[in-house]
């Protein structure tokens, strides 16, 4: 378990909405984001495996969200796990 800096951090309006885009070079089980993104009103988050997994096993990755916090928490179904991003839907 680390805590990670995402590689880009890219921000943009989708309607009435703001959506930013978080992209992790490497993640661990347990890595942390601290997003700062404590005092807005996180709608909706979810993530995209970017990279080509070793085994059918080995796809995808889950985040937790903690409100209080502004932190993500990251399980991705293997260790290592290149290029993912991370999608938040904040509303306005």
């Amino acid at each position: 378990m680390a805590a990670r800096t995402p590689s880009n951090v890219f921000s943009g309006s989708l309607g009435s909405f703001r959506l930013v885009i978080a992209r992790f070079a490497t993640l661990n089980d347990g890595d942390t984001w601290a997003s700062g993104l404590l005092k807005e009103p996180v709608k909706a988050y979810w993530t995209q495996d970017r990279d080509n997994p070793t085994t059918q096993g080995a796809v995808g990755v889950a985040a937790a969200y903690v409100a209080a916090t502004g932190v993500f928490t990251f399980y991705p179904a293997e260790d290592a796990k290149a290029t993912v991003d991370l999608f938040v839907l904040i509303g306005l």
